[in-house]
């Protein structure tokens, strides 16, 4: 988005996931900064929300959030 400006997003749970994390990251984030484990909101550069432990991800930020998601659900 523009600076100062808004956008909205949504998405729809097609199938079960194990582990559903969703978010956005800066674009400064290099690939090299993650492991094979990391997922959007693990380390400073990005934000997250998990659909499955429902928390929001973000280092040192890792609280209760929302209700698991299920197939069929529209997340936005």
């Amino acid at each position: 988005c523009p600076a100062g400006k808004r956008a909205y997003y949504e998405l729809t749970i097609k199938a079960p996931l194990l582990y559903p994390q969703i978010g956005f990251a800066t674009s400064s984030l290099e690939s090299s900064e993650l492991t094979s484990n990391d997922g959007v909101g693990d380390n400073s550069k990005s934000w997250g929300v998990d659909g499955q432990r429902c928390k929001k991800w973000h280092p040192d930020n890792k609280e209760e959030y929302g209700a698991k998601w299920s197939a069929g659900d529209v997340i936005g």
